[in-house]
């Protein structure tokens, strides 16, 4: 790694903050922090340490990113394999992508019809906090698909 330039100190695993040691399983490790970075909506992980901080968190207090709101228990736990202190230890990237493919629902259907008009549907839950309101439709996993 180039001395000059920056390091995404809090999405590094232990092993790359330590010795500089980058891997598949650092990716991992990586991987993990940037799902739990999603299921956060773009919170940053561990805001406000620097890299030494963080190092101590993660590898002597072994410390984790607290479970987001937002993310099923299951995937969780998958985030704690990314994130195990041995490289490993972490699931490979083969066994993730076996996870993710056999944990999706296969089949969605909307429960809320949308015409694209959220002042008709009031119950839709409506995110206006940024600078284009954000609609959600609830839906239900089915054997089915609707047309």
């Amino acid at each position: 790694m180039n001395e000059h330039k920056k390091v995404p100190f809090p999405w590094c695993a232990p092993e790359s903050l330590k010795s500089r040691q980058f891997s598949h399983a650092s990716d991992t490790w990586m991987f993990g922090v940037t799902l739990w970075e999603m299921f956060t909506f773009g919170h940053e992980p561990w805001i406000g340490l620097n890299g030494a901080q963080i190092l101590h968190k993660i590898d002597q207090e072994e410390e984790r990113l607290p479970q987001p709101n937002a993310c099923p228990f299951e995937i969780y736990q998958l985030l704690l394999q990314c994130w195990a202190p041995k490289p490993n230890d972490r699931p490979t990237f083969e066994a993730l992508k076996a996870f993710f493919c056999e944990s999706r629902p296969h089949k969605l259907k909307a429960l809320t019809m949308f015409d694209g008009n959220p002042e008709n549907h009031p119950k839709l839950a409506t995110d206006k906090t940024e600078s284009s309101a954000n609609i959600y439709l609830k839906v239900e996993v089915s054997d089915e698909i609707h047309v």
